[in-house]
């Protein structure tokens, strides 16, 4: 008797353990269903937790898996461990790591995962410019192949593409690649080379407003500090209001001082204390009550938010907002969000509401660290700038005690602007600036002036 109600035990235990659904096919089921519903980030949700459980991905689960991301993007995989992710070949993942090892410093990786990359795939343009970047900084001669074959992939799929986030994302891609490669003929004193390379980004180009500072430092390598006074003079046009780069201001300063116009130089160190001590001040106390990653969110999604009164923060936002991975990162996040208010208009499950509502706060949080770093990142530049002037007014004391000393003066005798003192080539001209800017020439100015730095006797 006894063992005839083991039996019957066994055998309903047996058909309950037969009977249970098999989750790995009812995650397939549910990833399939949510994608043709257009929810991909559920779907990917299911097919990860599909992938988990089975330690790795089928050949049919690859294919899914690439169309999904090439909808939501690579921000959704930072939900998601690295050590599951490196279980899986898959382009949009293999760019993925390659970012955070090269964040992390390890390079060998970086460069690994980003070499799997294809070059069908849409995000092999910037995969190059990866691995360009890190021979680079590696030292590695042969970076500059990778920077061409970026400009030549990423101008390519500009032309292709219909969607306007996608054309701007690859010519972004193009301009690093430039600039990467224009940087580095900086270092290696190649100045004319270096500034014939920016002057390749057209002035409509979101990275062209950034680049002036980069040729002013070229033409102030070169001595020509009339070039460089003129490049910098473009930031006051009213095109480039939201523009303000601390570092701009002392290469004013130091072009000043080279031409021994001491007075100018004093004159632009006070107003430059003036105007960012109350900057600093004001970024300062931003980030000490908002410490929170969401909030910094919030500064780049709120169009009217209250954090944004002060015009100075203001026009943070605006350059943020032209930032690469900030406005790939945000058209994610945005994509998430309509998939969520769809779903909870169908009155979907709560399981699946409360993790697309997770899904977009961990997004917020990237995306507001990001913007975060760049706030401290930019306080750092106001303090380092002012450091760097208070030394350059120590220098002009110095150097008037020293005129003082040996019974000199500087001739102080020249004109305010010649055309004399301007070097141009052969197919430059001269227009006169009266006060006003003109968008079709914006960056092409240059001052006139003479050194001042002849010493006469008392």
């Amino acid at each position: 008797m006894l063992k005839k109600i083991l039996l019957s035990l066994f055998l309903v235990s047996s058909s309950m353990s037969f009977s249970q659904p098999d989750t790995g096919k009812l995650f397939y089921k549910k990833s399939i269903k949510h994608y043709k519903d257009r929810n991909f980030n559920l779907s990917l949700y299911f097919l990860f937790s599909l992938i988990k459980k089975n330690n790795g991905a089928s050949a049919k689960e690859k294919k899914l898996l690439n169309v999904l991301l090439a909808q939501t993007g690579t921000l959704p995989l930072y939900l998601y461990d690295v050590s599951l992710l490196e279980k899986i070949s898959n382009p949009y993942i293999n760019l993925h790591l390659a970012n955070i090892y090269f964040k992390k410093k390890m390079y060998d990786k970086a460069m690994t995962y980003a070499a799997q990359v294809p070059k069908k795939n849409k995000f092999y343009a910037e995969a190059q410019l990866l691995t360009g970047t890190t021979l680079q900084v590696l030292g590695n001669p042969n970076y500059p192949t990778h920077y061409k074959t970026c400009i030549q992939s990423a101008s390519s799929r500009a032309k292709k593409v219909s969607n306007k986030k996608f054309g701007l994302y690859y010519n972004l891609i193009k301009e690093n690649c430039q600039i990467n490669y224009a940087r580095d003929l900086f270092k290696k004193r190649e100045y004319a080379l270096s500034n014939a390379t920016y002057n390749e980004i057209p002035k409509t180009a979101y990275s062209w407003p950034y680049i002036l500072l980069e040729k002013g430092w070229n033409y102030y390598k070169q001595k020509d500090y009339n070039r460089t006074l003129g490049v910098l003079m473009t930031y006051e046009s009213p095109l480039l209001s939201s523009y303000f780069l601390p570092e701009a201001e002392i290469l004013k300063a130091l072009s000043y001082y080279n031409l021994c116009l001491y007075k100018d130089t004093a004159i632009l160190i006070e107003k430059f204390f003036k105007v960012y001590k109350k900057r600093s001040r004001n970024l300062r106390s931003f980030v000490k009550t908002h410490k929170n990653p969401e909030t910094y969110f919030d500064f780049i999604d709120k169009k009217n938010s209250s954090l944004i009164e002060n015009q100075y923060i203001k026009s943070l936002r605006n350059q943020l907002k032209k930032k690469l991975k900030v406005n790939l990162h945000y058209g994610s996040y945005k994509k998430a969000k309509k998939e969520l208010m769809a779903l909870k208009k169908k009155g979907a499950s709560g399981r699946d509401i409360k993790f697309l509502e997770f899904t977009l706060k961990s997004m917020k949080k990237k995306i507001g660290r990001h913007v975060q770093e760049y706030f401290y990142y930019f306080i750092n530049q106001i303090n380092f700038v002012a450091s760097e002037m208070f030394n350059i007014r120590l220098e002009i004391i110095t150097r008037k005690k020293d005129l003082l000393y040996d019974d000199k003066k500087l001739i102080s005798s020249r004109a305010r602007g010649s055309h004399n003192e301007v070097n141009r080539s052969s197919d430059e001209f001269f227009y006169t600036f009266k006060g006003a800017f003109w968008a079709d020439e914006l960056g092409d100015y240059s001052f006139g002036l003479k050194s001042n730095c002849v010493e006469v006797k008392r």
